[in-house]
């Protein structure tokens, strides 16, 4: 089998993958990654379409440390841990300390997971965020609600994609709310149980409060949505894209589309850089990538949250096509804990939007006219699979998607366009 793989470059790093995530939103990365390491991919199934890109595969259960670290042969010499799988950051990260490479505290990749520990983390420096209170009940949440002030978002208190967040004005929308939001903590407790168990039963009493019951009742902000891609080396926070959001489906937050201007003013604004230092501080964390996303409000930005990986929704791929950053060099060095350097991004708009069917459907083809694309358009693809069932949210957020387009010109209006538009060249058809 190993014929298969890349053969590996003496000259470049070793690092180890802890679950390579979806292909059609992280091979991306994962080839880029490839061009400036060698890649060993720990994961539970073997690797398909991940082949060309790694040089070496160990199966194993992610969700296990121990075992992982157990498994790496002798001749493998890793100088780095990457992990952008949300539900495997914890014992990625317990894998980097037990073999001493570079990588952020525990405590901080628990402040990131746990959505209240991180607005408590914030709290404590006075970082600019939404009210909020954590709620165990109907009754609790209710009662939060009301105190905070109606409209609130009510979320998960662990999750990502925005999955099983949504907004609400009043306490009969907000009991529907709070057993989506319950649910789905429900569906992340039980996908990590074999692992809860694991560290319940360990000397890691950091892992408790990640693991506790709970719906965030938020205050509701509003402006504009934007997210920061950034790398920290040593303390030092390097924002490389700002992504300003596009959101749908409401009253969920689902994410439909993303703009990034590779020269965005606020990436030079000293009080906003001050923000995202205060946020990375407030956590704890010193190594590693990171996604915030923030709230332009009229009373100054808010931290909406804070993960200890890269973001998802291919907004670190929109943010390499504007600004041309080398973005595999960059993720690697601080994965190996080398030093930063970023160089002068190109000037230029980079936009995706997502594609959603009218309805749920089954799909019985999907087609895309690629033939008639504007020439501003820098990629666009399915998504969909034939005989896939697509849900809407809150049923489903990503998986429910017919593609997207990324469009890429030196006029915003006019990038948001191409890529709103290229949606007629896809072509779905539905079963009965």
């Amino acid at each position: 089998m190993a014929s298969k793989f890349k053969q590996p470059d003496p000259s470049l790093p070793t690092i180890l993958l802890v679950g390579t995530g979806i292909r059609q939103y992280r091979e991306y990365i994962l080839k880029m990654v490839s061009r400036y390491a060698n890649i060993w991919s720990l994961a539970e199934m073997t690797p398909e379409w991940e082949s060309e890109f790694i040089c070496g595969f160990l199966e194993v259960n992610t969700l296990d440390h121990v075992q992982m670290k157990s498994i790496i042969p002798e001749t493998v010499k890793p100088k780095g841990v990457l992990c952008w799988d949300e539900m495997r950051l914890i014992p990625s990260t317990k894998l980097a300390h037990s073999l001493l490479l570079p990588c952020s505290s525990l405590n901080a990749i628990m402040a990131c997971r746990d959505k209240f520990v991180t607005r408590q983390s914030l709290a404590k420096l006075n970082v600019g965020q939404p009210l909020f209170s954590l709620s165990s009940s109907l009754e609790e949440a209710i009662k939060s609600a009301n105190e905070i002030g109606y409209p609130v978002v009510v979320k998960p208190r662990s999750m990502a994609a925005s999955f099983g967040v949504s907004k609400v004005e009043n306490d009969q929308e907000l009991e529907i709310s709070f057993q989506t939001a319950a649910a789905v903590t429900e569906k992340c407790e039980s996908f990590i149980a074999d692992y809860y168990q694991q560290v319940k039963q360990s000397d890691d009493s950091t892992s408790e409060h990640y693991f506790s019951k709970g719906v965030l009742i938020e205050q509701c902000v509003e402006g504009t949505e934007i997210s920061v891609d950034s790398v920290v080396s040593n303390g030092v926070v390097y924002p490389l894209f700002l992504a300003r959001k596009q959101t749908g489906f409401y009253p969920y937050f689902e994410e439909i589309g993303h703009v990034v201007n590779s020269k965005d003013p606020l990436l030079e604004d000293k009080d906003f850089l001050e923000l995202l230092n205060n946020a990375h501080k407030a956590v704890g964390f010193e190594q590693g990538c990171t996604h915030i996303e923030i709230m332009l409000t009229e009373n100054g930005p808010k931290i909406i949250e804070i993960n200890a990986r890269m973001g998802g929704d291919l907004i670190p791929y929109v943010g390499q096509i504007a600004s041309n950053i080398d973005l595999g060099r960059i993720v690697v060095d601080v994965t190996c804990g080398h030093a930063v350097n970023i160089e002068e991004p190109e000037t230029s708009i980079a936009a995706i939007r997502y594609f959603y069917p009218e309805s749920e459907c089954t799909v019985k083809s999907l087609k895309l006219h690629s033939d008639r694309l504007h020439q501003s358009v820098f990629t666009a693809e399915p998504l969909a699979k034939e005989g896939q069932l697509l849900l809407l949210p809150p049923k489903e957020n990503v998986g429910g998607r017919i593609g997207y387009c990324i469009a890429k010109n030196q006029d915003e209006n006019e990038c948001i366009k191409v890529a709103i538009e290229a949606e007629d060249l896809f072509e779905l058809t539905t079963s009965e």
